[in-house]
């Protein structure tokens, strides 16, 4: 099995072996860029669709979160009452960090950007599939307390300050892998990058569906949707929206990489041709998430 991989090549001259930053396989061949292509411009109409309002949440999340700049009134913001605000602005960080990942891969496939090195690539995505879960699955952990055992949630949030301390480990274990990457110059599919999102996505998922369902449930004779009031109503389909996005996003990337991590064979196609094709409805469904997110957003926050 070829998992744990260094990027070699043999030298003509002395068949000795050095390292290498691209191979044939890091490109796709004439007769399937045309599928690249198409995934290209859904990638460019889905960006220039989602990056504005992402760059705008994030602005105004920060200006809740540390009471800087003005809000969109244009009154002074001042400081966020909620502490999930963190980690929403840290989840949106990562769906720009995605966007970035896609087009540098995209790219890099159809030979525009050929020099660029797949460390690069290996690094972002390392970071994705480290960080992003463990973001994911802190902010779930966040509205499932809240939701599920606010008077426990009301003692974590005060004493331990949950957001900050779950933002600072996410980012130090991601740096922490990401060097390894680098160290061990360790290929997309290793599974030091495969390992986070396979422990975390049971428990993502368990924490959004108890959360929903818990939701649903809120109160007496409270047994419909429409019975909810329009904030948890909001926080409802945007928790739905959040997981669906999800799943549809991680699971047939990481889906793809496992497959590359055990099967040499076929990595032109299976980058080349199954990805760009299963990847449009994702990018859709993630364009979705920022659009739905940015038009629910209140002045007193979602």
């Amino acid at each position: 099995m070829e998992i744990f991989t260094w990027r070699t090549f043999s030298s003509p001259d002395n068949g000795s072996t050095v390292p290498s930053n691209t191979s044939d396989s890091d490109y796709c061949a004439p007769e399937q860029q045309a599928y690249m292509l198409v995934w290209t411009g859904t990638l460019c109409l889905t960006s220039t669709v989602a990056f504005p309002p992402c760059v705008g949440i994030l602005k105004e999340l920060g200006s809740r979160r540390w009471g800087l700049g003005h809000s969109g009134q244009g009154t002074p913001s001042r400081p966020s009452s909620s502490s999930s605000d963190l980690l929403v602005f840290n989840e949106f960080l990562f769906i720009l960090l995605s966007y970035m990942y896609l087009a540098l891969f995209a790219l890099k496939r159809l030979r525009v950007i050929p020099t660029l090195s797949p460390q690069v690539l290996d690094v972002l995505l390392c970071t994705l599939l480290t960080g992003g879960p463990l973001n994911i699955t802190a902010l779930s952990l966040d509205c499932y307390l809240a939701v599920v055992h606010p008077v426990r949630y009301k003692g974590l949030k005060s004493s331990w300050r949950f957001p900050e301390v779950c933002t600072v480990f996410t980012w130090l274990y991601t740096v922490v892998l990401d060097t390894i990457v680098v160290v061990k110059d360790l290929r997309m599919y290793s599974p030091v990058g495969l390992f986070t999102y396979y422990l975390l996505c049971p428990l993502f998922i368990f924490l959004t569906v108890s959360t929903l369902h818990a939701l649903r449930m809120a109160g007496p004779g409270h047994r419909r949707l429409a019975d909810l009031c329009p904030t948890k109503r909001r926080i409802f389909w945007l928790l739905v929206s959040i997981l669906v996005s999800s799943l549809l996003y991680g699971i047939p990337f990481v889906g793809m990489l496992t497959y590359r991590a055990f099967f040499v064979e076929g990595e032109q196609v299976l980058f080349c041709v199954v990805l760009p094709m299963v990847m449009i409805i994702p990018a859709i469904s993630t364009t979705f998430v920022i659009l739905y997110y940015f038009c629910s957003m209140t002045p007193s926050g979602v």
